[in-house]
């Protein structure tokens, strides 16, 4: 299979929406959504997570109580998607704007098949749009991406985030309880710093995928509660 320079679909499709306080963070779509030679599969919306077998969108579904699956059609998902993001302060932008996959893993959608990448400057989002004070990252990787980026004008930056990971690895080591070591590492902000004029905090959540990302105890339900306290504008349904 031809390896192809991928370009992220949905990066610079619109602007992030002036209100947006928090941006969730991912990486890049399948290969499907960002070739336009490739056609998306029955089932996939044409948006960020739009993938069939994602499931960020049903987990927000349960966390907000509000149905975001519902709809069959390609373009009303989307629209209903586009609107629950704007209505809750919220916005998707990842970190990755150009990118190859290796070869002989064209096909792939794991981060660590995917190499000679441009990565999404924040500082210029950050100085356009006033208003985000919170970024949440959806993978350990996305993380290491952002702060990649940013660390480029401010060495001391990359070398604070990593002492933060470091440290909060330390720390859940010595914790004895899984519910103890999940809050510990995806309840607070890794780091906080002060970017563009003000304080901006980022947050890493747990994958929204199946995969628990190698910590004991992180079920659906301790997804669900992590992603309502990151999530400002979220709010868990009343049980």
């Amino acid at each position: 299979m031809e390896r192809h320079t991928e370009k992220h679909p949905y990066n610079c499709l619109e602007a992030i929406p002036d209100n947006a306080s928090t941006i969730i963070v991912g990486t890049a779509p399948p290969q499907r959504f960002s070739r336009p030679d490739m056609s998306l599969l029955a089932g996939d919306t044409c948006f960020y997570y739009g993938s069939k077998s994602s499931r960020m969108w049903r987990l927000l579904s349960r966390v907000t109580g509000i149905s975001l699956l519902e709809e069959s059609d390609n373009a009303q998902r989307r629209a209903n998607w586009h609107n629950f993001l704007m209505v809750n302060d919220l916005w998707m932008y990842d970190v990755l704007q150009e990118y190859k996959r290796k070869s002989g893993k064209e096909a792939s959608a794991r981060d660590a098949d995917i190499e000679e990448f441009d990565l999404t400057n924040f500082r210029l989002v950050f100085a356009a749009k006033r208003r985000i004070n919170k970024i949440a990252v959806t993978s350990q990787q996305a993380a290491d991406w952002t702060f990649q980026k940013l660390s480029d004008s401010a060495t001391q930056l990359g070398a604070r985030y990593r002492a933060a990971i470091s440290r909060r690895n330390e720390i859940c080591k010595r914790l004895r309880s899984d519910e103890k070591r999940i809050a510990e590492k995806c309840r607070g902000p890794i780091l906080s710093e002060y970017i563009e004029g003000r304080e901006i905090a980022f947050y890493i959540l747990p994958t929204p995928t199946r995969m628990s990302g190698g910590m004991k105890g992180l079920n659906e339900k301790a997804k669900e509660k992590i992603y309502a306290d990151v999530l400002m504008a979220i709010r868990a349904p009343a049980k």
